[in-house]
């Protein structure tokens, strides 16, 4: 191999690893089992999925199990995340950014004697949420600007419960379904 095509190939593997790195993670759940935390953003734990920092979806993607969110932001960017089973959001962001999130159990914000510091964004009007069973909030923050463009379909019932603010979930422009 002379020294010319031997600096073709380095560079070309150079652009395709910086081509690769320009792509944030996708979360998803594999097929191995009791995974362990990987590089300290999302646990699986069987099926289940843990996130911990920031996440920007890159492609359509199925969380088998229940998906938990803890802290950071998790942005859709554009693309669908189906949760088979429950969302449970302890902290963080959920940035629909022009995407969908369908949740085939419920979606929570906190929990009763758990008003986290948790946000729900959605302010394009491809923004779309569908919780096939309830959808319960308990933030600790107000939503002004948060929800203003959109569809929340919520399939089962719909609870609000505020300690602190009394602006936790103010829509404007948002379309809230409430379909049993």
């Amino acid at each position: 191999m002379s020294v010319k095509s031997g600096k073709s190939i380095v560079f070309v593997m150079i652009c395709v690893l910086a081509f690769m790195l320009s792509f944030s993670v996708g979360v998803f759940a594999n097929e191995s089992p009791n995974m362990a935390q990987v590089d300290n953003i999302f646990n699986i734990q069987g099926s289940n999925v843990v996130i911990n920092k920031n996440v920007r979806l890159f492609q359509d993607t199925v969380v088998t199990g229940d998906l938990e969110l803890r802290d950071g932001e998790l942005d859709l960017d554009g693309n669908e995340l189906v949760v088979t089973g429950n969302l449970i959001q302890k902290g963080g962001k959920i940035i629909l950014n022009g995407g969908k999130l369908k949740v085939e159990k419920n979606y929570t914000i906190g929990s009763e004697g758990n008003y986290p510091n948790a946000y729900l964004i959605m302010k394009n009007e491809n923004d779309y949420i569908e919780v096939k069973g309830s959808f319960a909030t308990y933030s600790s923050n107000s939503h002004i600007g948060c929800l203003t463009a959109g569809t929340l379909e919520v399939k089962g019932d719909f609870f609000q419960k505020v300690d602190i603010k009394k602006q936790n979930i103010q829509a404007t422009s948002l379309q809230v379904e409430h379909i049993k």
